[in-house]
């Protein structure tokens, strides 16, 4: 100990501490630092007799011209020895100082020269010490603001980087604290000082407002391996201009060891005039979070946003384009965003608006590619072509107005994120601030001006193109929308399907002459408003038994009379369980080409063709209404292309006696039959329901005939019950009157209290002022802010939730390592009640508040503004703009109308 004593004390001449007195603004490390220039001139360096040191630039600190000085003129040259560089032939840094600097991460590699900084500086008799005691004390970089002014920055992607910074500089603290534990003084990199988190953040800003990457005469931020960090004496005085007066250049003689680096006059400099460099075609990101500056009306300078399907929804939908593809591309439209990197394996989802591009290539292409849905018309063009804004319409006026004002709802979303608007930040500046504060001020003004420059440059290109819109045009675009809007109603009134065969059998006497039963007033009838039905011909009393089948005529996969085949069994299991439809479909089509089926008085009378989506005809699929419905379909859709395969793979060779389908070729469109018949028909039985979807391994699909020729109604006058004797073997399958069944009227039964989207894909039909249906929506953050953006609530924080916000979303499972993003609007609820909590927590903003509520009344509509009238108006209206345009929830806008009303005559002036 009195040995490491005395080292210590041996060295005390020969360091400087990291701490500095204070000095007058801008204060240096040293008070009286020693003259810059003489130190360059005396090291054979050379400095022009009219470049002078001055503080009262426009930018602070920096260098001038006393005289007049002509273009070419050299100005500065340093010899090859002077430059800071982290490896120098003269001084090569410590193993201890290398092996700290390869623990950098190489996108901070200011880090790497900003250790031999800090050797340097520890050192008392080091050779840079004339240059390094004239560095500034501090700097204005974001990672030496105030908690406050980092906030104010109001930007994620900056924040995140701030953030990232702060984390790094605490963690490597601990890292380099932890390598030089125990290190003897005389092996310290640092003269045995401590090296804290100040410090180290000291040294990275140092490195990054002034290091220099040179290639050629640029200076350049990034860069290959052979592009050399150095730290450029004096020179790193000249300030930043887009039109720069003088330039670096270097001149080697084979090695950077004999390169000189020398500044030049690019242009004529006038008297007084700032010596200027260009630090490069940056964002304000850059300059703020590197220099510590921010340059105003910045022609480079750029918002960053994420590609988004929901985000891109959410745009679409409030600038009006009516059928915006984002979500479910076709897939044609996802293999030209593979090749835009959007989509795939690794896409890069960071893109830009603003700077020179104004929109970024890729988005714009992407976004003009998604509203077009023409292959045929996109093919025309190549991807540079619709990634370029100066390309004028490449796939029409129409599809470019609908581009531009969907990137102008982006623009109108981004600025929702700030939380104040530029007129209150101007004001705020007038009162007098700090200068980090004015800077973070500064910053988000210049952000916000962009954003609206951009939002003025493409409303101006969409009046240009509106002007160039024929009225042919617009005519053809009036017919379009008419015959969109009527085409179900077309479909409703075609022609109804034929059966399968031309004249079946009846099905009455052959269900009497297997042993059921059919009440002599029952009768099939065409002519009911749902097209086939049944009908009572008489007036019927409550609980009469109408129908009954013995147990056998029911048509299972498994039936103890006729087993499937071995080979249909194996198809059969590789049917996923959501489709278990498929499963009896194919017994369904194994019967269907048995000529001497049992089942084939009842298949016979079978419709060649259904009503679900997936035989509509293409134009009319385009036309379906939500992407959760478009989602399923597409799935069944790729289960029968796929599943033909497999069927046909698992067939091929097989001997007409073994074949399940009797040798018959089953392809595609065989399996979207059966696949129909069994969803529109089969039953899965329990008790006296029909459940449509999932249920237990006791639920067993099966196929009613006449039974299942009864329609739907929520209001039914039949059930079905099953008798049982100990199996399903012995059952009977009855229906029944439920009320007294009027003559003329029909047997309804009630499929269950299902969705229209359910109906639609399963059975084939809407059910009109459904009081089950609903909405399906993703809980998208981006989504949410721009609703509330739209209702006038600017400080939506679905974006940016507080910790204790998260913790509840969580709980609701609406955020949290496995969350269920799934919510719906419509229905019983009117709004699911994991939304209706989330919206509320999320607008209040208030712990306290929230704290006097379980989420069980959180989540309930009949709780009465359970977080205060304000918060409840703010929920609904958020609600109901998400909403507006979909006709079907006109039940769910008018009851939330309702509410705001009443809830806005019980708001006190004070509550206002």
């Amino acid at each position: 100990m009195a040995t490491s004593k005395l080292a210590i004390t041996s060295l005390a001449a020969h360091i400087r501490p990291f701490t500095c007195s204070a000095a007058s603004q801008p204060s240096r490390l040293a008070p009286h630092p020693p003259d810059l220039v003489r130190w360059i001139k005396r090291e054979g360096g050379f400095v022009h007799h009219a470049v002078k040191l001055s503080q009262d630039t426009p930018f602070g600190i920096g260098l001038i011209s006393t005289e007049q000085i002509p273009q070419g003129t050299d100005l500065i040259s340093l010899p090859p020895h002077v430059p800071l560089r982290f490896e120098s032939d003269e001084t090569a840094p410590s193993p201890l100082l290398a092996a700290l600097a390869r623990r950098v991460p190489e996108e901070l590699w200011a880090m790497k020269l900003g250790l031999r900084l800090l050797q340097e500086r520890a050192s008392a008799d080091s050779f840079w010490w004339p240059y390094i005691s004239n560095l500034p004390e501090t700097y204005t970089v974001p990672i030496f603001f105030p908690g406050e002014d980092i906030k104010n920055l109001q930007y994620a992607p900056l924040l995140h980087q701030v953030n990232k910074r702060c984390r790094f500089l605490l963690d490597f603290e601990r890292e380099i604290r932890h390598t030089l534990e125990d290190v003897k003084a005389t092996d310290h990199p640092f003269s045995g000082q401590d090296v804290n988190a100040s410090a180290l953040g000291w040294t990275m800003s140092a490195v990054s407002t002034r290091a220099f990457r040179l290639h050629g005469d640029k200076k350049l931020r990034g860069g290959s391996s052979d592009h050399v960090p150095m730290m450029l004496p004096l020179i790193d005085m000249c300030n930043h201009s887009f039109s720069p007066n003088v330039k670096i250049i270097q001149e080697q003689d084979g090695s950077d060891s004999n390169t000189l680096v020398k500044v030049v006059a690019e242009t004529q400099v006038k008297e007084n005039d700032p010596l200027l460099l260009n630090y490069g075609c940056l964002s304000n990101d850059f300059f703020l979070l590197d220099y510590g500056f921010v340059v105003e009306s910045n022609p480079y300078d750029t918002i960053e946003l994420k590609y988004d399907e929901g985000l891109l929804d959410a745009a679409s939908m409030a600038a009006g384009v009516a059928s915006p593809k984002f979500s479910s591309p076709a897939p044609w439209q996802h293999q030209l965003l593979s090749q835009l990197n959007l989509a795939g394996k690794m896409p890069d989802l960071k893109v830009t608006i603003g700077g020179q591009e104004t929109v970024e290539g890729r988005l714009l292409a992407a976004i003009r590619i998604l509203l077009s849905g023409e292959l045929v018309e996109v093919e025309k063009r190549d991807l540079e072509t619709l990634k370029s804004l100066s390309s004028t319409a490449p796939l029409g006026v129409a599809n470019e107005i609908a581009t531009f004002r969907t990137v102008i709802a982006l623009c109108v979303i981004a600025l929702s994120h700030f939380p104040t608007k530029i007129m209150e930040d101007e004001a705020i500046l007038k009162q007098g601030v700090s200068d980090t504060a004015e800077l973070s001020i500064k910053y988000r003004i210049q952000k916000k001006s962009m954003i609206i420059d951009v939002m003025k440059d493409l409303t101006r290109r969409v009046k240009l193109l509106s002007a160039q819109e024929t009225p042919t045009m617009a005519t053809l675009k009036a017919a379009i929308t008419f015959l969109k809007a009527n085409i179900r109603r077309l479909i409703c009134a075609s022609q109804r399907p034929p059966r399968l065969s031309h004249h079946p059998p009846d099905l009455v006497r052959w269900i009497e002459r297997e042993g059921g039963f059919v009440h002599h007033a029952v009768k099939l009838s065409q002519d009911t408003p749902f097209g086939f039905g049944l009908i009572s011909t008489e007036q019927i009393p409550q609980g009469t038994d109408l129908i009954t089948l013995p147990p056998h005529v029911p048509l299972r996969f498994e039936s103890d009379d006729a087993p499937p085949s071995p080979l249909l069994a194996a198809l059969a299991r590789r049917v996923p369980e959501e489709l278990w439809t498929m499963k009896l479909g194919l017994r369904l089509l194994q019967e269907r080409a048995n000529a001497d089926s049992f089942w084939w008085p009842y298949i016979s009378n079978l419709p060649v063709t259904y009503t679900v989506p997936i035989f509509f005809h293409p134009e009319d699929i385009k036309n379906l209404p939500l992407k959760p419905f478009q989602y399923q379909f597409d799935e069944r859709c790729r289960f029968l292309l796929h599943f033909e395969e497999e069927v046909r793979e698992t067939l091929e060779g097989v001997q007409a006696s073994d074949h399940p389908f009797r040798g018959q070729d089953v392809n595609a469109s065989d399996l979207r039959w059966a696949l129909s018949a069994v969803s529109t028909r089969a039953f899965r039985l329990h008790g006296n329901r029909k459940v449509v979807q999932g249920g237990s391994s006791d639920h067993v699909p099966m196929m009613l005939p006449l039974i299942d020729m009864c329609n739907h109604s929520f209001s039914p006058n039949v059930r079905i019950i099953q008798e049982q004797d100990g199996s399903d073997s012995n059952t009977l399958v009855k229906v029944v009157a439920e009320t007294q069944v009027k003559e003329n009227d029909q047997l309804l039964l009630n499929y269950g209290c299902l969705s229209n989207d359910s109906f639609l894909l399963d059975y084939g039909f809407v059910v009109e002022s459904n009081p089950y249906d609903t909405i399906e929506l993703n809980y998208d953050e981006g989504l949410l802010d721009a609703a509330s953006l739209a209702v006038g609530f600017a400080s939506g924080k679905f974006s940016s939730p507080a910790p204790w916000q998260h913790q509840l979303l969580s709980q609701l499972n609406l955020a949290g390592k496995m969350p269920n993003l799934k919510v719906t609007l419509g229905g019983q609820e009117t709004v699911d009640g994991r939304l209706l909590a989330a919206i509320r927590i999320l607008l209040s903003g208030e712990l306290v508040e929230v704290e006097k509520h379980d989420l069980g009344a959180l989540k309930s509509l009949s709780s009465v503004a359970p977080l205060g009238i304000a918060n409840e108006i703010a929920t609904f209206q958020t609600v109901m703009y998400r909403i507006q345009k979909k006709s079907v929830f006109s039940g769910v806008i008018e009851d939330l109308r309702r509410r705001v009303k009443l809830l806005s005559a019980q708001e006190t002036p004070n509550a206002s």
